[in-house]
């Protein structure tokens, strides 16, 4: 009984050995991802714009946004086109976390190429455009059926003097 017991006390021990340093792995692979995400979530902030922008052209406008993971596939995105026209986008990407941030990430870049070099903005068209390039860059190489990757949004064009709003959604309301 007392080489059982031995024996069962040097596996235990061996055994729990075995276990804390896998722990210690776990928790290191832990912080190195949760470093690497909080790294993306620097890099996504760094995509969004300068609520200065918003309020140089409507001073009591405010930004709303908590993230429910690092990183998010939420995002918002605005610009004053002119004197007259400033563009303001909200929006919900497909996926949480990382997904969902890299789907953020493409839509704000497309947005950008859409609206300020491509000088779109009626909100309609907006829409249009960015669903045929969203759609073209997410399933150029898809091989499998068709990606279900996309994500809800309400582009508007308000009149910086009229105070008029033209918007456009997609499974978003305007407020």
């Amino acid at each position: 009984q007392k080489k059982i017991e031995l024996y069962l006390k040097t596996e235990l021990e061996a055994l729990t050995k075995e276990v804390v340093k896998q722990k210690g792995e776990i928790e290191l692979k832990n912080v190195e991802i949760t470093d690497s995400i909080s790294y993306a979530r620097r890099i996504q902030t760094t995509i969004l714009p300068d609520l200065n922008k918003l309020k140089d052209s409507f001073e009591d406008a405010f930004i709303l946004y908590q993230p429910r993971d690092i990183v998010s596939g939420d995002f918002y995105w605005f610009d004053k086109i002119n004197d007259e026209k400033f563009m303001l986008v909200c929006a919900d990407s497909t996926g949480h976390g990382v997904p969902g941030a890299f789907m953020s990430m493409i839509g704000s870049t497309l947005l950008q190429d859409i609206i300020s070099r491509q000088h779109i903005t009626r909100p309609s068209e907006i829409l249009k455009t960015l669903d045929k390039q969203l759609f073209s860059t997410l399933n150029q190489n898809l091989e499998l059926g068709v990606s279900n990757d996309g994500m809800d949004m309400v582009v508007c064009e308000i009149g910086i003097k009229t105070l008029h709003i033209r918007f456009a959604s997609a499974m978003r309301p305007v407020i």
